[in-house]
């Protein structure tokens, strides 16, 4: 395969923020501050004349700033909010309640009431007070899917719970993330699932494993690749060089130097003939073909 996106960062900060919206609680507590809904409105105005925050307190929205680079979704009443390359999280009234003090953030926001958070290159989690629960030591991580979820230490993935105690032994090469209640891991270069009990459900036999999606997940043995459900057993054979989750019913899929869709029963819906395709969101696939990026819909015609 071509890429192994089972190891994705968690820290791709551009996932969740978006450059038009935003704001912070240093600002908020200074002199001078002007606080005013507009009549009939849900409009909140937070801030000073020339540095200020817009925020639709019934949409838990923030419509303007001025204040933040990036500000997130809001994700448990919080959201992220990025200024001078640190990251904080505020309220829905525009309130600093988790200072500025971060390098990166867990993305998808508050998982079981927990995000991740880095700083001085180590990981650890705060709960939505901003109080450290999981102390930030670990290497890597990923946000809580399920009730635990893997960390990294000493070069070595394992499972720990929402208090920071660790659940399944730092023992493994490479560790995912949960999705449909199993997780992909490797040991001494195979790879396999467990659960999140910690038990070994599908054997660790493959060359590599992603994780599940719609009930499927892409393996790979002798540089060639096909799906497997949730209990192991081979649903589309491994007779692709490459391929890619399903997503909306279609996996991209790569044969003979070319790429295509397949559904979940394995025909092929979308022709093999791009030379590079992505997974499809929203009714919509990207793909590339002699240099060009286009869009493709489900019956794989070309739309704007």
């Amino acid at each position: 395969m071509d890429v192994k996106p089972i190891l994705i960062k968690i820290a791709i900060i551009s996932s969740i923020l978006s450059p038009e919206l935003s704001y912070s609680s240093s600002d908020l507590l200074r002199d001078n501050i002007d606080t005013t809904t507009q009549e009939n409105s849900s409009i909140n105005i937070v801030g000073t004349s020339k540095d200020k925050t817009e925020l639709d307190n019934i949409r838990n929205k923030i419509l303007s700033t001025s204040r933040y680079s990036f500000v997130g979704n809001f994700s448990e009443g919080l959201a992220a909010v990025e200024r001078n390359d640190k990251y904080g999280f505020i309220n829905t009234d525009g309130k600093e309640v988790v200072p500025l003090q971060y390098d990166l953030i867990g993305i998808g926001g508050f998982k079981r009431g927990l995000i991740a958070v880095q700083k001085n290159h180590k990981w650890g989690f705060i709960n939505n007070s901003g109080q450290e629960v999981v102390e930030l030591k670990y290497q890597d991580t990923w946000s809580f899917e399920e009730d635990i979820t893997g960390v990294k230490k000493d070069d070595k993935w394992g499972f720990i719970d929402t208090n920071g105690e660790v659940f399944v032994p730092f023992q493994y090469e490479h560790a995912g993330y949960f999705a449909g209640g199993l997780v992909p891991v490797s040991k001494n270069n195979k790879h396999g699932y467990i659960d999140d009990t910690g038990q070994t459900v599908i054997e660790l036999q493959y060359d590599w494993a992603y994780v599940f999606n719609e009930g499927l997940a892409g393996i790979e043995i002798d540089g060639k690749a096909g799906f497997i459900n949730t209990m192991g057993q081979v649903v589309i054979p491994l007779i692709y060089d490459s391929a890619w989750a399903f997503s909306e019913g279609l996996a991209p899929v790569k044969k003979d130097g070319k790429w295509g869709y397949i559904n979940t029963e394995g025909n092929v819906v979308i022709p093999f003939k791009y030379d590079y395709a992505d997974i499809f969101s929203m009714g919509v696939g990207i793909v590339k073909l002699n240099g060009e990026e286009l869009r493709v819909n489900r019956q794989g015609q070309i739309v704007d």
